[in-house]
């Protein structure tokens, strides 16, 4: 299932990985896809901390909003 959907796989282990799951996943994925997952965040996955962080590791700044779903 992760390799059907990498950016949400992404986006959970930018949100939930520990930093030794990180190193694992950055043995594998290089930070171009992250940032891809980044741009292509789905709504309702990552929280303020994470998503600050990992668009200051990606190079994104100033920080965009985070992705929110909008219900009508």
């Amino acid at each position: 299932m992760a390799l059907a959907e990498p950016v949400r796989f992404l986006a959970y282990v930018m949100t939930y990985a520990t930093i030794e799951e990180i190193g694992v996943v950055r043995r594998y994925v290089e930070l171009d896809k992250f940032r891809e997952a980044l741009e292509h965040a789905p709504a309702g996955i990552t929280d303020k901390g994470s998503w600050a962080y990992w668009n200051v590791m990606a190079g994104c700044y100033p920080t965009p909003p985070v992705p929110s779903r909008h219900i009508p």
